[in-house]
């Protein structure tokens, strides 16, 4: 039996009303290996002065759909992105051991993961499980997650 590597993945997309709001919602679905319609959040921020924002996001908790999802989501990296977040990893993780990727929203709609650092993104946050609950350890996961 394999070793558990991921507790679970959180993914979110935000989207302003002036952008086009059905293409994201329907990339966001087609973007996972399995239906999401149980649990997708979909929520609406509407402010007096500025645009209505929508946020979609899913928590993804289940073994087999994080396993399914993440498959995924390493076959549309390149190697050299692989390399890159290797490369970043210490950056990318934070004292929870939570790491973080962001992909770029226009190129998303193309269906291409691009990896950015800027906000206007979708943002995947992995929330790793490695013991003894240490960077040194995490920083072990994430290369066997994205070794080439």
């Amino acid at each position: 039996m394999a070793k558990k590597l991921v507790h679970n993945i959180h993914v979110s997309l935000f989207a302003k009303e002036d952008e086009p709001v059905d293409l994201y919602r329907k990339k966001y679905k087609e973007f996972f290996p399995f239906d999401i319609e149980e649990i997708i959040e979909e929520k609406k921020a509407e402010s007096e002065h500025d645009p209505t924002i929508y946020r979609f996001e899913v928590q993804l908790e289940k073994q087999r759909n994080i396993k399914e999802f993440l498959k995924l989501l390493i076959e549309k990296l390149t190697d050299e992105q692989k390399k890159l977040l290797i490369a970043q990893a210490e950056s990318r993780l934070n004292k929870e051991m939570q790491f973080f990727l962001r992909f770029d929203k226009q190129r998303f709609l193309r269906d291409e993961l691009w990896l950015v650092d800027h906000g206007d993104c979708v943002h995947i946050r992995i929330t790793l499980a490695c013991y003894p609950h240490k960077k040194e350890t995490a920083l072990k996961t994430i290369e066997e997650l994205f070794k080439v």
